[in-house]
């Protein structure tokens, strides 16, 4: 549990036949309300169920897409806190940068990611979730702490921060990282698919001349 606000950070695991074992991280947050299970209601495509507390009735959604739950994991890592849980702890760091941005409204999901959920903060920062877990060192965090904080290399999104889940024999995975939002005109699959429609109208314009 994160907070009465910020809901829970669930994991799930998945036996598959030809992948084998796969963990998924599945945070979890409930609004509640009747209107948020109405038709039209926001969150809707979001819910997974619904939940009820005595009288009242709410939406179990999928906390990545709640923005209250990116300003706990943004606020966690500014504290550089320690949260136990069963079986290890998270430890969330953040950088100076990150604790010096002011305002980080509005907070709102990005369209785009495949297999991850990234969420802007106020064009200053960009939280990743990663959705499917893997142990060890994140290739991504790695190579952007050493271009930003080794190498001085301005070129690319700073490295703000991130939450890792440390189990009790060491080993470390991932769950969410915090970089610097930086404008851009789309990303690379959005690139290359109006490329490619761009050149099939190429050739069907050619074949018809």
């Amino acid at each position: 549990m994160l907070s009465e606000e910020g809901g829970c950070l669930s994991v799930v695991d998945l036996q598959t036949r030809d992948a084998g074992e796969q963990r998924y991280l599945l945070p979890l947050n409930a609004l509640w309300g009747e209107e948020n299970l109405q038709f039209g209601a926001p969150k809707l495509s979001y819910t997974l169920a619904r939940v009820r507390r005595g009288a009242r009735l709410g939406a179990l959604i999928d906390g990545a897409y709640d923005e209250r739950f990116a300003r706990d994991m943004v606020a966690r890592m500014v504290r550089g806190e320690t949260l136990a849980t069963q079986g290890g702890s998270i430890r969330f760091v953040g950088t100076e940068a990150l604790r010096a941005m002011q305002d980080l409204e509005p907070v709102r999901p990005l369209s785009g990611e495949q297999s991850n959920v990234s969420i802007a903060l106020s064009d200053q920062a960009l939280l990743k979730i990663y959705r499917r877990l893997r142990a060890g060192a994140q290739p991504e965090i790695e190579v952007a702490r050493f271009l930003s904080e080794e190498a001085g290399f301005a070129n690319t999104p700073a490295f703000l921060g991130a939450a890792d889940w440390e189990a009790a024999d060491g080993e470390t995975t991932t769950l969410a990282t915090a970089f610097a939002f930086v404008r851009n005109q789309g990303d690379a699959w959005s690139a290359i698919v109006d490329a490619l429609d761009r050149a099939l109208e190429q050739i069907s314009f050619e074949s018809l001349g």
